[in-house]
């Protein structure tokens, strides 16, 4: 079968790839904004941005039932803690932002523990008490711009 796929039908096997899930209108958005940068980087522009995106990491072991193995003597109640990886209801996670210019980046804010991000949060939390203060130190009176994800306005 393999032969007949590869030689007779000339096709290859390939794993899946994950990939983001975006609207047509998220694409445009997107080349929007890299010929924005493109056309910043040809009028030297481009040490005088700001690009930031925030993350969520999941606070949680991940197992793998297939080959993920513990050795032990026995298996019993005394060492069910060390067996077991337990899940809750509500998933924990820790949001982490970051900021970078051509020549440096900011150090990385994590903000609370659980902490749904919006735009209220996020104007409040990030822009407004982290960014102000980097952009005044990093670039001090000179124009930049801020490029971020699509984050709603302030």
């Amino acid at each position: 079968m393999q032969r007949i796929l590869k030689i007779e039908l000339k096709v290859k096997l390939y794993k899946f790839q994950k990939g983001q899930d975006l609207t047509d209108v998220q694409k445009k958005t997107r080349l929007d904004r890299a010929n924005e940068l493109l056309r910043l980087h040809e009028n030297s522009q481009l040490p005088n941005i700001g690009l930031s995106d925030e993350k969520n990491f999941l606070i949680e072991k991940f197992v793998n039932k297939q080959n993920d193995r513990i050795y032990l003597e026995e298996r019993s109640n005394e060492n069910l803690d060390i067996r077991m990886v337990t899940r809750s209801q509500v998933e924990p996670f820790v949001i982490v932002w970051e900021a970078v210019t051509v020549d440096r980046r900011f150090s990385l804010v994590f903000l609370d523990r659980g902490v749904k991000l919006n735009a209220n949060i996020y104007c409040e939390k990030v822009l407004e008490s982290i960014l102000k203060s980097w952009k005044t130190k990093h670039f001090n009176q000179k124009e930049w711009t801020f490029q971020e994800d699509s984050a709603s306005e302030c």
